[in-house]
């Protein structure tokens, strides 16, 4: 199977992150973060060296995984970056990272 759906999942995943419109939370993997779409979900994990999306259906089960090696090997090289960039994203969503640097900086303006 082609792997334009997958790649296109990553692109406009990263891009409604970006906006603030997606969710996400840490996973149930260490290094890896889900978010919730519909009835499904989309999770990124980092395991060694290597990136992974993984598709879950509505009960929770891993339907697809797909590694940016599974990318690059199918001719999409640029998607390890891509997978990074929406890895770091994710990251720092589900952890608040944006919000906690401008309650630091509030903090330290009041200092």
């Amino acid at each position: 199977m082609s792997l334009d759906k997958y790649m296109s999942i990553l692109i406009v995943a990263a891009n409604k992150t970006e906006e603030g419109r997606l969710k996400w939370e840490e996973g149930p993997f260490s290094d890896s973060y889900i978010c919730n779409i519909a009835s499904n979900a989309i999770s990124l994990r980092l395991a060694r060296e290597d990136y992974y999306l993984q598709i879950f259906n509505g009960e929770g089960n891993v339907v697809e995984s797909i590694s940016d090696e599974d990318f690059k090997i199918s001719g999409y090289p640029q998607a390890y970056e891509a997978m990074k960039n929406l890895f770091g994203m994710a990251r720092r969503n589900a952890l608040g990272a944006d919000k906690i640097t401008i309650d630091i900086l509030d903090s330290l303006n009041k200092i």
